[in-house]
């Protein structure tokens, strides 16, 4: 299912189809135009004819169930296949550690009434505890709601036995990565 995904918004790109969602539909709104020229960054017209990638009718058959997706699935779903990457299920999160406060590139230390360092002023860097399990726990989150949808995907495809090219064997990707050894 991975494969397959980043097959049709990596390789055939079908998001960024001016054509529509498939053969014979109307294009995309004037909206959708601009959101698409945002997103790519670049303004392509042409007069009297139809500017649109032409991508394998498998393509356009996935595009159709991921649209049926909820949006927040459908767009995770798109934008990790457009990138070809699985959602990051491990943040990197610093730990939080004591570090000196620098002052003209010297620890900045209080003193004492003859003007002897007594201290070192300190600060902390990083995160605490609490904010990189709330990381961590997000990020897994987000994997575990993308590959509900690979699965989902997965299941209403082979029910419909609609591709030609694609055989669906798996999802491509382990459920919970953090727990394989």
């Amino acid at each position: 299912m991975r494969e397959l995904l980043e097959w049709t918004y990596a390789r055939q790109i079908v998001q960024r189809d001016e054509g529509g969602f498939g053969p014979g539909e109307a294009s995309i709104s004037a909206t959708g135009r601009v959101c698409g020229d945002l997103a790519t960054g670049a303004v392509i017209r042409a007069q009297g004819m139809k500017l649109g990638i032409k991508a394998h009718a498998d393509a356009y058959t996935v595009h159709d169930f991921v649209r049926r997706l909820q949006a927040g699935e459908r767009q995770l779903v798109m934008r990790c296949a457009e990138d070809e990457r699985t959602p990051d299920w491990c943040p990197r999160c610093p730990p939080l550690r004591v570090v000196a406060e620098l002052k003209a590139g010297l620890p900045r230390t209080l003193k004492d009434r003859r003007g002897k360092p007594v201290a070192c002023v300190i600060d902390y860097e990083g995160w605490p505890p609490a904010r990189a399990e709330a990381a961590l726990w997000h990020a897994r989150a987000t994997y575990e709601t993308w590959h509900c949808a690979l699965r989902i995907l997965r299941d209403a495809m082979m029910a419909a036995d609609a591709l030609t090219r694609w055989r669906l064997t798996g999802i491509g990707a382990e459920r919970e990565p953090w727990g394989v050894r």
